[in-house]
């Protein structure tokens, strides 16, 4: 509900004392916000408004704040809108981290919404006490690479721990909760072996989730996988180097998806696979499509970064951090080697380090696990290891 502020000064920092006003009518809310993206926050994070009413409303006078859960009272602007900017009725409009002028603060926090002196909205999360900085009761805070978003899109009870939930798939500009959303969850893509030889068939893992309201059926969407030697902006292969049905799926579902693909000659190499979907006339708004957009109901894609060797030992294992045992690495012999002190290994610096066998060739078995080790006796007393 809208409340009113009393009289201040308004700098980037500023104290202010908030009190109930009437509700003027409808007006933006907050949606969806990613405050600790996963990595670097830098440009990353997000918040998205909402419209809930049946007519445009402009962002002339929209402040988005940002509150010092260690100190209440304290409000950061990190947004101001733009008159010539407005939001679609019934509709998201997305903030994006390139546009926000200060970072949005991990929990427990606070983020506002206002317009002039008019507060609009107000979410706080994490193990907050002062009223001030949450509706009813604070949200949860949400882990590391996920948001927090409205349960429901636009509906605003005024109670932050019922209204919100943490959402492990952000979705910025899109509604949080549509008819149809299938979903690559993300961090759980991986392919095995993990370093594939050239020629070998490798297996990519995927995990496809239904974060929709409805069931998808398999025969709507399937996975094409493709690689690309460029990296960014390189040039795709020109077919699918393998195609998986999809699976139905049930709301909150989720399937396993391994798709066998060939691996190219050596060297670094770009998965991608992408999320089809296969109505011919899908509706885009019933997936969300985001404001001013056109989007399939079904579409995601993620891009997987990959290397194929030809080497003998691969590195299979490292420890760069010394935990009492020194540093140490493990190599994993895919071929018989007559003598490991033929090889090295390099750091980023490109320095090589000659692997010291001892005094006569030391040969390694296919299949071998061989730990190279900055002090021998420390890790194996540590792990218990054989000579």
């Amino acid at each position: 509900m809208p409340r009113t502020l009393a009289p201040a000064v308004l700098i980037a920092v500023s104290l202010l004392v908030p009190f109930l006003a009437p509700r003027a009518g409808a007006e933006l809310l907050l949606n969806e916000i990613l405050y600790d993206p996963a990595g670097p926050d830098d440009g990353l994070e997000f918040v998205e408004l909402w419209n809930p009413d049946t007519a445009a409303v402009s962002l002339a006078g929209i402040l988005l704040e940002a509150g010092d859960g260690a100190r209440p009272g304290v409000w950061t602007s990190v947004y101001s809108g733009s008159a010539l900017d407005s939001v679609p009725p019934r509709h998201a409009f997305l903030i994006r981290g390139s546009a926000l002028l200060g970072a949005l603060q991990n929990g427990p926090d606070a983020v506002r919404l206002r317009r002039v002196e008019v507060v609009l909205d107000l979410l706080g999360y994490g193990a907050l006490t002062a009223p001030e900085l949450f509706e009813g009761a604070p949200a949860e805070d949400a882990p590391s690479g996920m948001s927090l978003a409205r349960v429901e899109d636009g509906r605003d009870t005024e109670r932050n721990e019922s209204d919100w939930a943490v959402e492990p798939d952000p979705s910025p500009g899109f509604p949080n909760h549509p008819d149809l959303r299938l979903k690559i969850a993300r961090g759980r893509a991986s392919t095995e072996p993990e370093v594939p030889w050239p020629g070998e068939v490798a297996v990519l893992h995927l995990l496809v989730r239904n974060r929709g309201r409805l069931e998808v059926p398999g025969a709507r969407w399937r996975i094409e996988v493709d690689w690309s030697r460029g990296g960014v902006g390189g040039t795709w292969s020109p077919f699918p180097e393998a195609i998986v049905a999809g699976a139905t799926l049930a709301p909150g579902e989720s399937t396993e998806v391994r798709c066998e693909v060939a691996t190219p000659s050596p060297g670094p190499f770009d998965l991608r696979a992408t999320l089809r979907d296969l109505e011919p006339n899908a509706d885009p708004s019933a997936g969300g499509g985001p404001a001013g957009g056109v989007e399939p109901a079904l579409a995601d894609t993620v891009l997987l970064r990959c290397r194929s060797t030809a080497a003998p030992l691969v590195i299979h294992e490292i420890a760069f951090r010394d935990r009492g045992a020194g540093e140490w690495v493990e190599l994993f012999v895919r071929d018989s080697v007559p003598d490991l002190g033929a090889y090295a290994l390099s750091d980023a610096g490109a320095r090589a380090y000659a692997i010291d066998r001892g005094p006569i060739p030391r040969p390694a078995r296919a299949g071998d696990l061989i730990v190279l080790a900055q002090t021998p006796a420390l890790v194996r007393a540590a792990y218990s290891l054989a000579d």
